[in-house]
């Protein structure tokens, strides 16, 4: 998952002078390889002005004043994820998204009858639902009834979640 930042000295940016440079993360250093060539330092060796992210490409929000080291560390911790799917599929709690067990519905019979006791709590599930047999995943709504959704809309739920979906990657990783 590639994550790409903008980063501006915030004092030149504040007098409407745009600066700065993309880079992508994660860095080996975030001060000397991003920090350093923006922002001036003075005798002391402490940074005149700070940054901003002005700008940036990633699937998930990046606030302006996001901590940078902390940013990095997340892109390091994300580098074998390919896509928010992945990093949602890995995630301990799912409770909290609208699709917190999602199965696959490659052989519908075989989902029906192992998650359920009876033909009729089968029955009641999927009559109070609603069941597409040319979807490609099934879930349980709220209520305990069966919903089926299409790979895209799954993918889509998941987008419009990612920045949701990071925070608890954060949380549950301790970054």
């Amino acid at each position: 998952m590639e994550i790409k930042v903008f980063v501006s000295n915030l004092g030149l940016y504040n007098d409407g002078i745009i600066n700065g440079e993309w880079k992508s993360l994660p860095v080996k250093d975030v001060h000397r390889d991003i920090l350093d060539k923006i922002i001036q330092k003075d005798e002391k060796g402490l940074y005149i002005n700070d940054f901003i992210i002005s700008d940036y490409e990633a699937p998930f929000e990046i606030d302006q004043y996001e901590n940078l080291e902390a940013l990095n560390n997340l892109a390091k911790a994300l580098e074998n994820y390919e896509t928010i799917k992945n990093v949602y599929d890995e995630l301990d709690d799912r409770d909290r998204f609208a699709f917190s067990e999602v199965y696959s519905f490659e052989d519908p019979e075989e989902f029906i009858n192992n998650s359920f006791s009876s033909a009729y709590e089968a029955a009641m599930a999927v009559g109070r639902g609603h069941v597409n047999l040319n979807d490609d995943y099934v879930y349980f709504n709220g209520y305990g009834n069966l919903e089926t959704i299409s790979e895209a809309e799954y993918l889509k739920k998941i987008n419009e979640n990612a920045t949701e979906i990071i925070e608890e990657f954060r949380l549950e990783n301790q970054i």
